[in-house]
């Protein structure tokens, strides 16, 4: 019966082997939209658009989406320009650079690295960006089909599922990073709304000097005087969701307060964009590394000041769900080990070939047998003290290389086989064995007899032998 289920579970592997990469494509494909919670749109990156207004509610995920070893706060993963009627909108740059060449590396910047790579692991269903911290000034080991935009975020054109996803991040002083240069969309406001905004922020930083001080005036009156909420009213239709949320609702999530924050700088003329990424919270003790989960998602904004693009978060703190818990919790981190010994071993099975996998399951299938052939020849276990005498004889009998009795199988069975194979003394000992225990010795000289005609049955030959215990 083993072998012949070890032939079926043979042919299941081999016929795994053989169908799955076949088939991967077309199961990527009707599995993309169930990679996010069912389909359900979250907050985006990775992607060329975002928003406002269209969802009146966030559903956040305890799902993990990256795994970080190092220290970083935020990672981009996408970077938007343009901006009208709550839309933020990726744009094009002439000067982005297509692809990376044959080296594993995809420079950022013309400045060195500064102390260790970050390292980032990526579940497959994280997005598309290759995310990266501003400060990068390189990407190593990035998966060849990798490409630059002219924001310095590190894109990845594929969605196969196996797809390989960890690269390592070189960090470095940010003024020296090679990127588009500004321009006059990076200070662009919709006319419509652009005479309010600019009420606005001269009423917030009346009394600052310097873009730095502006800046950072705007978003210590965000975070101070707005509300955070996931749960939100519906925009009207004509009106303009940034501006709705600063002079009507007060209260959005971090896509509104980091739009809002944009718009205001822009309209005391200074470059401002909006970034979308995940902010990194939780620490592992038993990996030493930060779990990124998909509630981790974010939006912030980006300001050029004093000659480099700096990072501004106007989300006020300590409301985003990650803050609440800074470092995992024993039996947390210590799954979320497995889990990814778990990801790596079948992304590694995943990239085996056909034949590969043939041997990977011949290699088990041998490793199955030689199981069962040493338990079959492994000599009895200590048997009760009562037992004694049918210890000696099945010592004798394995050392004979004769029947072992399997632990289920009757003693007088037992015997009958013995009998049957060609051990009749030994046959008529363990019947010895049987009555003694369960209906008295036939031979009438009690226990001490008995075990004395064991003892002299095991010492024939080979020497005396010994059985285990007292």
């Amino acid at each position: 019966p083993f072998v012949g289920a070890l032939a079926v579970a043979a042919g299941i592997m081999t016929g795994l082997g053989w169908s799955l990469p076949a088939a991967e494509p077309a199961v990527s494909k009707a599995l993309q939209d169930y990679l996010f919670d069912g389909g359900v749109t979250e907050s985006g990156f990775g992607e060329g658009r975002v928003s406002l207004g269209d969802l009146t509610e966030i559903v956040t995920s305890d799902a993990v989406a990256l795994r970080v070893f190092g220290e970083v706060d935020h990672l981009r993963g996408k970077v938007y320009v343009d901006y009208a009627h709550g839309q933020w909108a990726a744009r094009r740059r002439p000067n982005a650079r297509p692809d990376r060449g044959e080296t594993a590396r995809i420079p950022l910047g013309r400045a060195p690295a500064e102390g260790a790579p970050v390292r980032i692991e990526a579940e497959h269903d994280a997005g598309r960006a290759l995310f990266a911290p501003l400060g990068a000034v390189a990407v190593l080991d990035a998966p060849r089909d990798a490409r630059l935009d002219a924001f310095g975020v590190p894109e990845f054109p594929s969605r196969l599922l196996t797809d390989a996803r960890a690269w390592q991040v070189a960090l470095g002083p940010p003024a020296a990073r090679d990127m588009a240069p500004t321009d006059a969309h990076d200070v662009a406001v919709p006319r419509a709304i652009r005479g309010e905004l600019m009420r606005l922020s001269g009423a917030w930083t009346r009394a600052v000097t310097g873009r730095g001080a502006t800046v950072e005036a705007l978003a210590r009156h965000l975070r101070r005087s707005f509300a955070y909420s996931l749960k939100l009213d519906e925009v009207p239709s004509a009106a303009d969701p940034t501006l709705y949320f600063l002079t009507q609702s007060r209260r959005g999530h971090c896509e509104y307060f980091a739009s809002a924050l944009a718009l205001l700088a822009r309209s005391q003329g200074i470059p401002a964009r909006l970034v979308t990424g995940y902010r990194v919270f939780e620490f592992s003790p038993a990996g030493d590394y930060h779990i990124v989960r998909r509630r981790d998602a974010h939006a912030w904004v980006e300001v050029f000041v004093e000659g480099a693009w700096r990072t501004v978060d106007p989300t006020p703190p300590g409301v985003l769900a990650g803050e609440s818990a800074r470092t995992s919790g024993w039996w947390r981190a210590r799954w979320d080990l497995v889990a990814r010994a778990f990801t790596a071993f079948v992304e590694r099975l995943s990239g085996l070939t056909q034949l590969q996998l043939l041997g990977v399951a011949g290699a088990l299938g041998l490793l199955a047998l030689a199981w069962v052939f040493v338990r079959r020849r492994r000599p009895p276990k200590p048997l009760p003290e009562a037992f004694k005498p049918l210890a000696l004889v099945e010592a004798r009998v394995a050392a004979l290389r004769g029947p072992l009795r399997a632990p289920s199988e009757p003693l007088l069975r037992f015997a009958e086989r013995l009998e049957g194979e060609g051990f009749p003394e030994a046959a008529r000992l363990v019947a010895r064995c049987a009555h003694h225990r369960y209906g008295g010795d036939a031979e009438g000289d009690g226990e001490e007899g008995l075990l004395e005609a064991a003892r002299a049955f095991a010492a024939r030959r080979r020497g005396r032998i010994t059985p285990a215990g007292p």
